[in-house]
């Protein structure tokens, strides 16, 4: 445990080696964990989650969409750039392609959120959580809406391409996290 030097008004007035209270959370914030709950969440907020990150199986015909194969283009680049960024943990030949290419499809296929469907791109953008398709950023004035606004939904194809960028962001976050597949 360390000490800190702590600037305090002159007027301050505590008994020295004792924890300030203002340090300390109230036992009235404490509450009785909800016994349904894991994580905080209601149960079926646990569900999507776990749906969401391959948690629990999931089927990306489910979304209407087709699985991801090995020899993909996405999923061969994807595996082309790990073997290149490290080659001795994975190898330099084919095989070695070959076997990260289809680690990478069972990765991809095991969440929701790399086949999207319209509706959960539409319900993503109206929650704010697609702000690299809907905004811009820069240093100066932090993320701002692309000019001009588009004033309809973002179409089907744009789901395929935040499926793409949900493989790439999810895979460079937690590659090595493999869960069941197929979706309940």
């Amino acid at each position: 445990m360390g000490r800190e030097i702590r600037r305090v008004p002159l007027d301050f007035d505590w008994p020295l080696n004792k924890v300030w209270e203002g340090f300390l959370s109230p036992d009235r914030f404490d509450e009785e964990p909800c016994p349904d709950c894991k994580n905080g969440y209601s149960p079926r907020a646990e569900n999507l989650y776990d749906l969401w990150y391959g948690n629990l199986p999931f089927d990306p015909a489910s979304t209407g969409s087709t699985p991801w194969r090995h020899d993909s283009p996405a999923v061969r680049a994807f595996a082309e750039r790990n073997l290149s960024n490290a080659p001795g943990y994975y190898g330099r030949c084919e095989a070695a392609l070959a076997r990260e290419a289809q680690r990478l499809a069972n990765l991809f296929n095991e969440g929701w959120c790399h086949h999207l469907a319209q509706e959960d791109v539409d319900a993503l953008v109206a929650g704010g959580r697609l702000y690299d398709f809907t905004h811009t950023w820069s240093r100066e004035g932090g993320w701002q809406p692309k000019e001009p606004p588009s004033r309809r939904p973002l179409r089907r194809s744009t789901s395929g391409r935040c499926a793409a960028w949900a493989t790439t962001a999810s895979t460079l976050t937690s590659s090595s996290r493999l869960a069941a597949s197929g979706r309940a």
